[in-house]
């Protein structure tokens, strides 16, 4: 297993969801899906050249790195992990489209990313992103899980929010 997948192993997925999105049952997200309304989000700076938004509640872990920057953020039902390095995911894999998969090019910081969004088959809803060679073979992955699709919207409001200090 990638460790940058262990660090989401880690989930701690509690009740509340934390970002208003139509009704329980209603459409999953798209691509197209807008952002959640960032008022009152806090914007965290990562000494690696990179920030982005938080919503409140939102409380840092202490993550060991391995071979590369990492950091696991959490807050009741969402987990939030990031690693910027040589060695980190940079989602290049194939990633066949599937009901519960859905893989979207974006721009995201002024550097071409690829989100990915996934669908529970039991435990979380989940988003990823990579943004390959923010500096020559430096990638920065970052993902998390949700236990209900406002969280994943939420999360996915996170990896739009990112902003790197050089383009």
């Amino acid at each position: 297993m990638h460790r940058t997948h262990i660090l989401l192993a880690l989930l701690t997925l509690g009740g509340a969801a934390c970002v208003p999105f139509p009704a329980p049952n209603g459409p999953q997200l798209t691509c197209a899906t807008p952002s959640a309304d960032t008022s009152g989000w806090s914007r965290i700076v990562d000494s690696s050249g990179f920030s982005f938004l938080l919503p409140p509640g939102f409380r840092e872990n202490n993550v060991e790195p391995v071979d590369s920057h990492v950091r696991g953020f959490e807050a009741e039902g969402l987990t939030l992990s990031l690693d910027y390095g040589r060695y980190s995911n940079d989602l290049a894999g194939p990633h066949e489209a599937s009901e519960g998969h859905l893989e979207c090019p974006a721009q995201i910081g002024g550097h071409s990313a690829v989100v990915l969004l996934t669908w529970p088959d039991r435990m979380a809803y989940g988003v990823d992103a990579a943004w390959r060679d923010v500096r020559p073979g430096v990638h920065l992955w970052m993902g998390g899980a949700a236990n209900t699709p406002n969280g994943q919207r939420a999360l996915l409001t996170v990896l739009r929010s990112v902003r790197f200090d050089q383009p």
